[in-house]
């Protein structure tokens, strides 16, 4: 971005280029002593039955994180945009956390699919739900705080906004709990449909909403598609492929705590004016609700999570 004088947007798309290829290069150099180059038909048309499915999933995924940006530029001005995406990236850092923590749950994921070891499954899953929740009021809580740490006055006034996404991004890992079982039975065509449908009502609620109540509405309009795919999710895998679906109160029930507890913290942070005793309050709050979350489990957690 520093190094080009017109343009300079591209910056951020040759700077991904480059470190992907180097990056790209790096896994090649590491891996190729264990593979040999062959080609295998069938192997071939199982990778396209089970991937080209997922194309339109991975067209939703943009619809969702960006089409957003795009209607609040068309519909306000681009300086709006800039301060929605400001907020939303900071919420998005709980997708991040979230996301690791799934991709290395993934092999269990399939031992206990194909074991049937369901009761260990929901197990892992309840315990990483807490963990995503106690994330995700840290960031509705601090999130704001952060946001004034790293950037200038001028988008501060987005930053309200941050509890919105972060609370959004629950959802997220809602339907990659029930998600993935789309693609254990081999449909990933039902995960492009939940995924586009959701994508679509996204871009529909927000043409609706944005010109009504400004850019704040897409932060809403994102939580109720996210709910809306996770549901999908969860309806698809347990009465359309009838697989063990993981229990909707499992997630819900941990879920409204956080809600209950971020409604309580507000009102009772704001009876002190100092900012210092504000956030000091919102931490004895973390400290109190991590202490529930991990109450169930608390002597099997710590082996649990060092483990993972």
């Amino acid at each position: 971005v520093l190094m080009l004088q017109t343009d300079r947007y591209l910056g951020l798309i040759w700077g991904q280029i480059i470190i992907g290829g180097i990056l790209s290069g790096a896994i090649v150099y590491y891996v190729k002593p264990y593979f040999s180059v062959a080609f295998n038909r069938h192997h071939i048309r199982y990778i396209l039955r089970y991937s080209l499915p997922l194309v339109p999933y991975q067209l939703s995924g943009i619809i969702l994180a960006q089409f957003d940006r795009i209607m609040i530029n068309n519909y306000i001005d681009s300086a709006a945009t800039g301060l929605y995406s400001f907020a939303y990236n900071i919420g998005t850092v709980l997708n991040l956390f979230l996301t690791a923590l799934l991709t290395a749950w993934t092999p269990d994921y399939y031992e206990y699919m194909k074991s049937k070891s369901y009761h260990q499954l929901d197990l892992d899953v309840d315990k990483m739900m807490r963990l995503v929740l106690i994330c995700a009021l840290f960031l509705m809580l601090f999130g704001e705080l952060i946001g004034q740490i790293i950037s200038a006055a001028s988008y501060h006034t987005a930053l309200h906004l941050i509890p919105i996404v972060v609370f959004g991004h629950i959802f997220v890992y809602w339907w990659q709990v029930w998600g993935r079982n789309l693609g254990f039975a081999y449909k990933t065509i039902w995960t492009s449909v939940i995924a586009l449908s959701a994508g679509i009502i996204n871009i529909l609620l927000n043409s609706i909403y944005i010109p009504m109540f400004g850019y704040e509405a897409s932060a809403y309009t994102t939580v109720i598609s996210y709910a809306i795919m996770a549901l999908g999710g969860w309806g698809v895998s347990k009465y359309v492929l009838q697989l063990h679906t993981t229990s909707l109160l499992t997630l819900a029930v941990p879920t409204l705590i956080l809600v209950l507890v971020y409604g309580v913290t507000l009102p009772i942070a704001s009876l002190w004016e100092s900012p210092i005793w504000q956030y000091s309050v919102k931490l004895v709050i973390l400290g109190l609700f991590s202490m529930i979350m991990v109450w169930k489990y608390r002597f099997s957690f710590t082996t649990w999570v060092r483990w993972r």
